[in-house]
């Protein structure tokens, strides 16, 4: 399917989403692709204030690089929808999260003792869950808590464990420069980075290779961006637009939304579809 006008954003809503729900596609195994980042990043923006779950660049409403944020997203995940991998994901995010938190390099956290601490954190996890202070009370809580927890079994001293806390009041002052809704953020839309069947993804064409999905949604496909109007290697262009097309196992969707140059599709697309691979 060709979309054409518009921007992105109502393609995906407007067209792609529907498509998804009409034909018996989860969300999870479905993708948009873009050649770039920053493309992404704006649509993902719309899609999150959409009410629509997703997983990408631009999806989290705080930085990822906040202290508590991986260990805390691996928590919420394991307690709303717990899979086999759940014990490696959060063993690998409790050992980065020391790490960082105390410059060592503990790799016990993988053996017995580990386990002993990641039992103790999902316990205290899932009863403050239970409690209902939504995801911010949760927030506060748990990262008090998991700095208790790690403090007593060894893993950092009195000062680091209270940086869990303050990474939390990074991650707060985060959502409200991004105006998020936090009154209504859930434990739900925490776990949802650990765990993301349910939600939408978004990828650059060239991190999506190698991998299939049930639906794709490829957007920028206007002259003057794909291919871009000053490159010097068509060919290369070609073979990436082929790696997108080729991620899709049911469903295609090509996007050539309006920019400010009102360009028209790209010479990659003909009028239902593929136009040139030769």
């Amino acid at each position: 399917m060709v979309v054409t006008g518009g921007t992105a954003f109502q393609a995906v809503t407007e067209q792609f989403l529907p498509t998804l729900e009409a034909s018996g596609i989860p969300r999870g195994e479905s993708i948009i692709l873009a050649k770039d980042w920053y493309s992404l990043i704006a649509l993902a923006r719309l899609l999150r204030d959409f009410g629509t779950p997703i997983v990408g660049p631009g999806a989290r409403p705080y930085k990822r690089s906040r202290l508590f944020a991986q260990l805390a997203e691996q928590l919420c995940g394991a307690i709303v929808e717990p899979s086999p991998d759940t014990t490696r994901q959060l063993e690998r995010a409790l050992f980065h999260t020391v790490q960082d938190a105390s410059g060592e390099t503990r790799l016990e956290l993988f053996g017995f003792e580990g386990r002993r601490v990641l039992v103790r954190l999902q316990r205290e996890a899932v009863r403050l869950a239970q409690a209902g202070h939504g995801a911010l009370g949760w927030l506060d809580a748990m990262s008090q808590a998991t700095g208790d927890i790690l403090r007593q079994a060894g893993y950092v001293d009195s000062q680091q464990s209270g940086l869990f806390y303050a990474s939390v009041q990074e991650m707060k002052a985060d959502m409200v420069r991004q105006k998020v809704d936090v009154a209504n953020l859930s434990i739900e839309h925490l776990g949802l980075f650990a765990s993301p069947t349910k939600a939408l993804r978004l990828s650059t064409i060239h991190a999506a290779k190698g991998r299939e999905y049930a639906a794709v949604c490829i957007i920028g496909m206007r002259t003057g961006s794909f291919p871009h109007y000053n490159t010097t290697d068509l060919a290369a262009e070609k073979r990436q637009f082929y790696v997108a097309i080729t991620r899709a196992e049911k469903f295609l969707m090509y996007v050539a939304e309006r920019d400010r140059w009102n360009n028209p599709p790209g010479p990659f697309l003909g009028p239902t579809g593929i136009n040139v691979l030769n």
